[in-house]
């Protein structure tokens, strides 16, 4: 494989993964943020009516996720950068996610206060830590490439 080839398979999957780990930080502030004490049944859940232009509306939502996280730097080298800045972007990124509940013209009946400041803190905790964890396989990564090369050579 061509180098080229592994940032850009790399790049997507940090995407991906960003994108997921908004979706469940939302789906556990929702949960949290309901007040409900218990989890509903499976087939409470497949009773539900999800109407097509909510899922449209979240789709979106995510897709704007994406482009914050791009716009704050998420994809970019980190190498040699503190992580200070990596704090600092994740900071912003998960404020302006959050922020952005709060001027959409959608109603929602369970953002309550508690649901943003679960929303908020699950997503700037879910995504440092997923950042320390991916800088440390990479590294890992490095390294066995590295000694790798130094033995064939």
């Amino acid at each position: 494989m061509s180098h080229n080839f592994k940032r850009i398979a790399l790049l997507r999957a940090a995407r991906l993964f960003d994108v997921a780990a908004v979706s469940l930080t939302f789906l556990v502030a929702f949960a949290v943020g309901s007040g409900s004490d218990t989890l509903p049944s499976f087939a409470a859940v497949l009773l539900l009516r999800i109407k097509l232009v909510n899922v449209i509306i979240f789709g979106g939502y995510l897709v704007f996720c994406s482009l914050i996280f791009s716009s704050c730097g998420f994809y970019l080298s980190h190498r040699i950068s503190g992580w200070g800045r990596r704090t600092r972007e994740t900071l912003l990124a998960t404020t302006l996610i959050t922020a952005v509940h709060l001027v959409l013209p959608v109603h929602m009946e369970f953002a309550t206060s508690s649901f943003y400041v679960v929303f908020w803190f699950l997503a700037f905790a879910v995504l440092v830590l997923t950042r320390l964890i991916g800088q440390q396989v990479l590294y890992y990564v490095r390294s066995l490439e590295e000694t790798k090369e130094a033995l064939s050579s």
